[in-house]
């Protein structure tokens, strides 16, 4: 699936233009960026979830979870582990553990504007029939969300990703923003948002809804819609968030 450079900006223009509606726009993590944010949490938190992908060619299953915690007021680390099942057109399902990612960031300034600037890298321990195992896999970046109003914040991140192949990296260029604002029921906060790499033609547009359910869970249901062919067709996830 390919969509034209025009169709991506106004993905973006789309998710800008999202329109408030009333009570202040919480610290609620993106879906595709979780850890890659200017905000920090301040606190022990994590989410578990489930997120079922349709490739061109395979289907993608992936279960786990992750972790952020802060070390001191300004650094917080966070910690991702993945169980993948790829279910190929052709063949045999594929299971197995994913590297874990480790991600470390460091928040430069916070108040109307949050941010952050961090690194992160992979843990080769994973299984290789996923992809795990081989070479260390890093990236940089800076994040910043900006509180436009009392209802609404907009994201954005922007970053080098490098991935180890065949003893060599190839770097991709991550770009992603999203909005993130609350309903007239203070419970309720939604977020769009959109995630491009340069490298593997990955543009991915993302809706999702963070419903608080109890003073420390809150459910994340999320939509993804593929925009070029290196993405998903569509994506479906669902995450509990504990904090």
């Amino acid at each position: 699936m390919y969509f034209s450079p025009i169709k991506r900006l106004f993905a973006f223009l789309l998710i800008a233009g999202l329109t408030p509606f009333t009570a202040l726009a919480q610290k609620a993590p993106t879906f595709q960026n979780f850890f890659l944010e200017g905000a920090h949490q301040h606190s022990v938190y994590g989410d578990l979830g489930i997120t079922f992908s349709d490739f061109p060619g395979a289907n993608f299953l992936q279960m786990g979870g992750r972790i952020g915690f802060p070390l001191g007021y300004n650094f917080e680390l966070g910690i991702t582990i993945d169980f993948l099942s790829i279910d190929p057109q052709f063949g045999d399902n594929i299971d197995g553990i994913s590297d874990p990612m480790v991600v470390g960031r460091y928040l430069v300034q916070e108040g109307n504007t949050d941010i952050s600037v961090g690194a992160g890298f992979s843990l080769p321990i994973g299984d290789e029939d996923v992809g795990g195992g081989d070479g260390v896999d890093f990236n940089l970046f800076g994040a910043l969300r900006h509180y436009l109003n009392d209802a609404l914040a907009i994201a954005g991140v922007l970053g080098i990703d490098f991935v180890e192949i065949a003893d060599d990296y190839d770097a991709s260029l991550r770009l992603g923003g999203a909005a993130i604002f609350r309903t007239n029921n203070p419970d309720l906060q939604l977020i769009g948002e959109l995630t491009i790499l340069s490298e593997g033609d990955f543009t991915l547009l993302t809706f999702g809804v963070d419903y608080r359910v109890s003073d420390s869970a809150r459910l994340r249901p999320a939509l993804g819609l593929g925009l070029d062919d290196g993405a998903p067709d569509v994506a479906l996830a669902l995450r509990l968030l504990l904090q």
